[in-house]
């Protein structure tokens, strides 16, 4: 019976003990200028101090959780489009330069769709163009260029929207690069 109680007792200082690591490991910390906050994205993980990881994606945890910084959809369209500048999360500045390479049938006679930069609201700051560098009616990649003018009008963050030209101006055909970017 002494054995049993022992074992109960031992269980449930271990229970008790894995319960408060994890129990502080989710705790609302305080910076040091006296205010709290929680860890609820990337960038306020980064802003806490802790490591940002070697993928691509960047990823970053924290209280157990892992955060991964926004690159809109870059990603998802890398079989049809891919820019070399801006990057995302980029500082941006107008005149902004733009290129990349896309697929063929991401351009009509040479154009891409209309370039917008929007503000982290959706209004829209600004346009541009892109072109292709090269002969466009293939299937395979072709190297494009071009740029956008815009001002930021205060706003810190925004959208680089990237579409395809469409003249068919059906929905099913429309596609669009979007990538977060920060203004200068």
């Amino acid at each position: 019976m002494n054995k049993i109680f022992l074992l109960i007792v031992f269980a449930f200082v271990i229970a008790a003990g894995v319960g408060y690591f994890f129990s502080r490991s989710n705790l609302v910390e305080a910076p040091t200028n006296g205010g709290s906050f929680t860890v609820n994205s990337f960038k306020d993980c980064v802003k806490k101090g802790s490591p940002v990881m070697e993928s691509y994606p960047p990823r970053c945890s924290f209280g157990g959780k892992t955060f991964t910084q926004n690159i809109g959809n870059e990603l998802e369209m890398a079989d049809l489009i891919t820019l070399t500048t801006p990057r995302p999360n980029d500082l941006i500045k107008s005149p902004l330069r733009i290129e990349g390479q896309a697929r063929g049938s991401w351009f009509f006679e040479a154009e891409g769709g209309r370039v917008m930069v929007l503000d982290e609201n959706g209004l829209e700051l600004g346009g541009g163009s892109i072109q292709a560098q090269g002969e466009w009616m293939t299937d395979e990649f072709v190297l494009f260029e071009g740029k956008s003018i815009f001002d930021p009008k205060g706003a810190n963050y925004g959208t680089l929207i990237i579409p395809n030209a469409n003249p068919s101006d059906l929905p099913e055909n429309s596609k669009e690069l979007k990538i977060p970017v920060k203004f200068e």
